[in-house]
């Protein structure tokens, strides 16, 4: 019974909320005010023409100032004609009467199709219990919680319930997970890493003081952990430090060649700072990206191969595409085959040998790739 008072309840409100502004003054009542504008306007011609005959104003100003009170007193006129126009009230009649009547005709056919009126309530413990078998992940949370407010020191717990809120965006919860972990547990670059990730989710993206303390614990621990690198190199741009997270990402780089997926978000960080990258891999497409993340690294390494292959016979066709010589070379680099850089590189160099801007791009791409 309980139920059928809280739907009406809503749907008295629904049915408030679109009377309402219907009963709010209306333009009609403002009428008066109107009258009142065109009254006050034509007063003012009449004294700018007084101005005139006792010269306290000249000519220009005079057809200025009067252009400007007519155009006022037109305004109010038509306010005036708009809010006299038959058919205003019994549209505000017409609106409060379609509102009550049809709000709760159409809600109620709808519930009746597709509710269930019949259906009991499902408890709490009953809906705990059967948690894991429906993949509730909320319920499963709760009952997590439940185990750790009775044993606080259950690392195993916490240990499942920090990611978990991670994936459902508590991320203050989250951090807070994490930091009672680290007071469990002998702390570990990755263990620190994820506590400041969480951070800087629950910071809206900003790095602090207490997160770049944290990241370089992490770092202490193990200098070449990459996503700490990362996300330190991040924190870095935010100050304003391009030079050192330059350094790092480029370090990055340089220390994952085989790492397609990190090559890519480093140089996605890096043209953030010194604009589009035209010595990067290929682009991919959302669609694509979806797939690349679903491949193993084998297949991903394959596929990343057959787009620069492909790339390199389109140049060969048609060679006057310096943006994609260079997006060719660097690729080469990326895969770790110098040689074909090299190659690409000489061609690239035959095709543009009489533009020397073009050369000149291409001396500056091969000192940055130190070919």
């Amino acid at each position: 019974m309980m139920i059928w008072f809280i739907f009406s309840a809503m749907l008295l409100f629904a049915i408030a909320m679109v009377v309402f502004p219907l009963f709010r003054k209306s333009r009609m009542d403002e009428v008066a005010g109107s009258e009142y504008d065109s009254t006050v306007y034509r007063d003012q011609l009449k004294e700018l023409d007084r101005d005139i005959e006792r010269g306290t104003i000249d000519a220009k100003q005079a057809k200025s100032a009067r252009n400007e009170i007519a155009r006022r007193l037109l305004q109010a006129e038509r306010s005036q004609k708009i809010t006299n126009t038959p058919g205003v009230a019994g549209s505000r009649i017409t609106g409060i009467i379609s509102a009550v009547i049809i709000i709760p005709a159409v809600a109620g056919l709808f519930y009746m199709k597709v509710g269930h009126p019949e259906m009991p309530d499902l408890p709490q413990e009953q809906r705990l219990a059967k948690a894991l078998a429906k993949g509730d992940m909320s319920a499963l949370v709760i009952k997590v919680e439940r185990i750790l407010a009775k044993n606080p020191n259950d690392l195993k717990g916490w240990s499942v319930l920090a990611p978990t809120y991670k994936r459902l965006r508590r991320y203050d919860d989250a951090a807070r997970a994490y930091e009672r972990i680290l007071t469990l547990t002998r702390p570990t670059a990755s263990l620190l890493t994820e506590y400041a990730e969480a951070m800087i989710m629950a910071n809206g993206g900003r790095g602090d003081e207490q997160i770049e303390k944290t990241l370089n614990k992490a770092l202490e621990l193990d200098s070449k952990f990459n996503k700490a690198r990362f996300y330190r190199a991040a924190m870095w741009q935010q100050q304003g430090k391009s030079r050192q997270a330059l350094g790092e990402w480029r370090s990055m780089i340089r220390d994952n060649p085989k790492n397609i997926e990190l090559q890519m978000a480093v140089q996605r960080q890096i043209a953030k700072i010194e604009g589009p990258d035209d010595s990067k891999l290929p682009a991919v497409s959302d669609e694509g990206r979806k797939q690349v993340e679903q491949m193993s690294p084998e297949d991903r390494q394959q596929m990343i191969r057959n787009m620069v292959d492909g790339l390199e016979e389109k140049l060969d066709e048609d060679g006057s595409d310096l943006q994609g010589w260079m997006r060719l070379i660097g690729a080469r680099m990326v895969l770790r085959e110098k040689s074909k850089a090299l190659a690409s590189l000489a061609k690239a160099r035959e095709n543009f040998k009489d533009k020397p801007e073009a050369m000149a791009k291409l001396a500056d791409l091969a000192k940055r790739l130190g070919l």
